[in-house]
Protein backbone atom coordinates (compact mmCIF):
# COMPACT_ATOMS: atom_id res chain seq x y z
CA UNK A 1 0.00 0.00 0.00
CA UNK A 2 3.14 2.51 1.08
CA UNK A 3 3.88 2.48 -2.39
CA UNK A 4 0.53 2.85 -4.35
CA UNK A 5 -0.19 5.58 -1.71
CA UNK A 6 2.68 8.03 -2.96
CA UNK A 7 2.30 6.81 -6.79
CA UNK A 8 -1.60 7.62 -6.33
CA UNK A 9 -0.21 11.48 -4.36
CA UNK A 10 0.71 12.38 -8.01
CA UNK A 11 -1.64 10.73 -10.45
CA UNK A 12 -4.90 11.80 -12.02
CA UNK A 13 -8.41 9.86 -12.79
CA UNK A 14 -7.33 8.96 -15.79
CA UNK A 15 -4.19 7.16 -14.83
CA UNK A 16 -6.41 5.31 -12.07
CA UNK A 17 -9.11 4.47 -15.17
CA UNK A 18 -5.95 3.06 -17.03
CA UNK A 19 -4.24 1.01 -13.97
CA UNK A 20 -7.33 -0.36 -12.65
CA UNK A 21 -9.69 -0.46 -14.97
CA UNK A 22 -7.67 -0.93 -18.23
CA UNK A 23 -9.35 1.88 -19.83
CA UNK A 24 -6.89 4.67 -22.35
CA UNK A 25 -3.57 3.87 -22.65
CA UNK A 26 -1.94 1.31 -20.76
CA UNK A 27 0.35 1.41 -18.05
CA UNK A 28 3.42 0.24 -18.37
CA UNK A 29 4.04 -0.75 -14.87
CA UNK A 30 8.03 -1.47 -15.41
CA UNK A 31 8.58 2.22 -16.55
CA UNK A 32 5.73 4.07 -15.30
CA UNK A 33 6.51 7.57 -13.64
CA UNK A 34 4.34 7.82 -10.66
CA UNK A 35 5.67 3.64 -9.78
CA UNK A 36 8.87 4.88 -10.09
CA UNK A 37 8.81 8.30 -8.06
CA UNK A 38 6.61 6.30 -5.42
CA UNK A 39 9.89 3.28 -4.69
CA UNK A 40 12.58 6.37 -5.23
CA UNK A 41 10.62 7.92 -2.65
CA UNK A 42 9.61 5.37 -0.26
CA UNK A 43 13.92 4.55 -0.15
CA UNK A 44 14.35 8.28 0.79
CA UNK A 45 11.88 7.94 3.72
CA UNK A 46 14.14 4.99 5.07
CA UNK A 47 17.35 6.75 4.36
CA UNK A 48 15.89 9.91 6.59
CA UNK A 49 14.85 7.65 9.26
CA UNK A 50 11.09 7.61 9.43
CA UNK A 51 11.00 3.79 8.91
CA UNK A 52 13.24 1.73 11.77
CA UNK A 53 16.22 0.25 10.80
CA UNK A 54 14.21 -3.17 10.27
CA UNK A 55 11.50 -2.27 8.49
CA UNK A 56 12.10 -4.92 6.00
CA UNK A 57 11.44 -7.46 8.65
CA UNK A 58 8.62 -5.85 10.79
CA UNK A 59 4.82 -7.53 10.17
CA UNK A 60 1.86 -5.82 9.67
CA UNK A 61 0.78 -7.19 12.74
CA UNK A 62 3.52 -6.28 14.43
CA UNK A 63 3.45 -2.75 13.36
CA UNK A 64 0.28 -1.81 13.77
CA UNK A 65 0.82 -3.74 17.39
CA UNK A 66 3.91 -1.56 18.50
CA UNK A 67 1.91 1.59 17.54
CA UNK A 68 -1.42 0.53 19.49
CA UNK A 69 1.93 -0.10 22.42
CA UNK A 70 2.84 3.72 22.20
CA UNK A 71 6.33 2.33 20.25
CA UNK A 72 5.86 4.29 17.02
CA UNK A 73 4.77 7.46 16.18
CA UNK A 74 2.27 7.11 13.17
CA UNK A 75 1.57 3.62 11.71
CA UNK A 76 -0.13 3.81 7.75
CA UNK A 77 -3.55 1.67 8.09
CA UNK A 78 -6.87 1.81 7.25
CA UNK A 79 -10.46 1.02 8.54
CA UNK A 80 -10.09 -2.34 9.15
CA UNK A 81 -7.56 -1.29 12.25
CA UNK A 82 -10.67 -0.01 13.84
CA UNK A 83 -12.08 -2.53 15.85
CA UNK A 84 -8.52 -3.36 17.43
CA UNK A 85 -7.72 0.70 17.97
CA UNK A 86 -10.77 1.34 19.81
CA UNK A 87 -10.11 -2.15 22.41
CA UNK A 88 -6.22 -2.30 22.96
CA UNK A 89 -5.43 2.19 22.87
CA UNK A 90 -6.03 3.06 26.15
CA UNK A 91 -3.10 5.10 27.13
CA UNK A 92 -3.01 8.34 24.47
CA UNK A 93 -5.23 9.97 22.22
CA UNK A 94 -4.97 9.80 18.45
CA UNK A 95 -5.89 11.03 15.00
CA UNK A 96 -6.45 10.29 11.24
CA UNK A 97 -5.30 11.88 8.20
CA UNK A 98 -5.35 10.99 4.72
CA UNK A 99 -1.93 10.99 3.24
CA UNK A 100 -1.19 14.23 0.80
CA UNK A 101 -1.60 14.48 -2.66
CA UNK A 102 -4.55 13.71 -5.23
CA UNK A 103 -5.78 10.66 -4.49
CA UNK A 104 -5.77 8.22 -1.65
CA UNK A 105 -5.96 4.89 -1.33
CA UNK A 106 -9.46 3.57 -1.12
CA UNK A 107 -12.68 2.35 -2.06
CA UNK A 108 -16.50 3.05 -1.70
CA UNK A 109 -16.94 -0.58 -0.29
CA UNK A 110 -18.89 -3.99 -1.84
CA UNK A 111 -21.31 -3.25 -4.71
CA UNK A 112 -24.59 -3.48 -4.20
CA UNK A 113 -26.46 -4.83 -7.64
CA UNK A 114 -29.28 -6.58 -8.98
CA UNK A 115 -29.05 -8.74 -10.72
CA UNK A 116 -30.63 -9.10 -14.56
CA UNK A 117 -32.23 -12.42 -14.05
CA UNK A 118 -33.41 -11.62 -10.25
CA UNK A 119 -36.98 -12.66 -9.67
CA UNK A 120 -37.38 -9.94 -7.45
CA UNK A 121 -35.72 -6.59 -8.83
CA UNK A 122 -38.51 -4.26 -6.70
CA UNK A 123 -37.54 -5.85 -3.76
CA UNK A 124 -33.67 -5.51 -4.33
CA UNK A 125 -34.05 -2.35 -5.22
CA UNK A 126 -36.07 -1.24 -2.03
CA UNK A 127 -33.35 -3.19 0.11
CA UNK A 128 -30.89 -1.15 -1.77
CA UNK A 129 -32.98 2.57 -1.38
CA UNK A 130 -32.88 1.54 2.61
CA UNK A 131 -29.27 1.04 3.07
CA UNK A 132 -28.56 4.43 1.24
CA UNK A 133 -31.09 6.10 3.07
CA UNK A 134 -30.29 8.82 5.20
CA UNK A 135 -31.41 6.94 8.55
CA UNK A 136 -29.64 3.97 7.93
CA UNK A 137 -26.37 5.61 6.79
CA UNK A 138 -25.98 7.50 9.92
CA UNK A 139 -26.48 3.99 11.59
CA UNK A 140 -23.39 2.51 10.02
CA UNK A 141 -21.46 5.53 10.79
CA UNK A 142 -22.23 4.60 14.70
CA UNK A 143 -21.46 0.94 13.90
CA UNK A 144 -18.35 1.61 12.53
CA UNK A 145 -18.54 1.32 9.02
CA UNK A 146 -17.91 3.77 6.48
CA UNK A 147 -21.25 5.40 4.99
CA UNK A 148 -21.26 7.43 1.75
CA UNK A 149 -24.18 9.66 2.64
CA UNK A 150 -24.52 9.83 6.21
CA UNK A 151 -24.54 13.34 8.20
CA UNK A 152 -21.25 14.47 9.82
CA UNK A 153 -23.30 15.66 12.80
CA UNK A 154 -25.52 12.89 13.25
CA UNK A 155 -22.05 10.52 13.79
CA UNK A 156 -21.62 11.08 17.68
CA UNK A 157 -18.91 7.72 17.83
CA UNK A 158 -15.74 9.21 18.36
CA UNK A 159 -14.00 6.38 16.66
CA UNK A 160 -16.10 6.16 13.96
CA UNK A 161 -15.98 10.08 13.56
CA UNK A 162 -11.93 9.73 13.28
CA UNK A 163 -12.37 7.00 10.31
CA UNK A 164 -15.66 9.20 8.78
CA UNK A 165 -14.26 12.22 8.68
CA UNK A 166 -11.11 11.80 6.44
CA UNK A 167 -13.41 9.25 4.28
CA UNK A 168 -15.84 11.95 3.40
CA UNK A 169 -13.09 14.29 2.35
CA UNK A 170 -12.03 11.74 0.17
CA UNK A 171 -15.31 10.75 -1.00
CA UNK A 172 -16.16 14.71 -1.75
CA UNK A 173 -12.89 14.82 -4.10
CA UNK A 174 -13.75 11.78 -5.86
CA UNK A 175 -10.21 10.92 -4.76
CA UNK A 176 -11.03 7.23 -3.82
CA UNK A 177 -8.29 5.77 -6.03
CA UNK A 178 -9.20 1.54 -5.39
CA UNK A 179 -6.24 -0.34 -4.06
CA UNK A 180 -3.15 -1.68 -5.52
CA UNK A 181 -3.76 -5.37 -5.96
CA UNK A 182 -7.01 -5.11 -7.45
CA UNK A 183 -6.59 -5.08 -11.30
CA UNK A 184 -4.81 -8.49 -11.83
CA UNK A 185 -5.27 -11.58 -9.91
CA UNK A 186 -2.46 -12.71 -7.66
CA UNK A 187 -0.68 -9.47 -7.58
CA UNK A 188 -0.94 -8.83 -3.78
CA UNK A 189 1.61 -11.51 -2.83
CA UNK A 190 3.85 -9.78 -5.43
CA UNK A 191 3.59 -6.03 -4.32
CA UNK A 192 4.40 -7.24 -0.36
CA UNK A 193 7.37 -9.49 -1.29
CA UNK A 194 8.66 -7.32 -3.45
CA UNK A 195 8.02 -4.09 -1.09
CA UNK A 196 9.63 -6.28 1.35
CA UNK A 197 13.24 -6.59 -1.16
CA UNK A 198 12.91 -3.05 -2.17
CA UNK A 199 13.10 -1.66 1.52
CA UNK A 200 15.79 -4.46 1.96
CA UNK A 201 17.76 -3.92 -0.70
CA UNK A 202 17.41 -0.56 -2.26
CA UNK A 203 16.70 -1.63 -5.66
CA UNK A 204 13.95 -0.05 -7.29
CA UNK A 205 14.95 -1.58 -10.97
CA UNK A 206 14.39 -5.01 -9.69
CA UNK A 207 11.16 -3.68 -7.77
CA UNK A 208 9.56 -1.79 -11.07
CA UNK A 209 10.83 -5.03 -13.27
CA UNK A 210 9.29 -7.69 -10.53
CA UNK A 211 5.85 -5.80 -9.85
CA UNK A 212 5.73 -4.19 -13.41
CA UNK A 213 6.23 -7.34 -15.22
CA UNK A 214 3.63 -9.42 -13.49
CA UNK A 215 1.11 -6.19 -13.87
CA UNK A 216 1.62 -6.37 -17.45
CA UNK A 217 1.22 -9.58 -18.20
CA UNK A 218 -1.63 -10.08 -16.24
CA UNK A 219 -3.82 -7.27 -18.13
CA UNK A 220 -5.91 -7.79 -20.74
CA UNK A 221 -4.15 -7.70 -24.05
CA UNK A 222 -5.16 -4.95 -26.74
Amino acid sequence: HNVYALAVSRANQTWINSFQLFKGKAVDATTDANIKWAAQTLLKWKTAGYFQPNVSGVSPDDAVAEFQAGKAAMVIGGSWLDGSMQTKVSTFSYGKFLLPGTLTVGSAGNLLVIPSRSKNKDLAAEFINLVLSKKYQNYLGNAGGLPLFADAEAIANPASILTATPFGVAVKKNALAMYPDWPVPGYYDILLSNGTALLSSGDVDAYMKATGSFYNSGRPKA
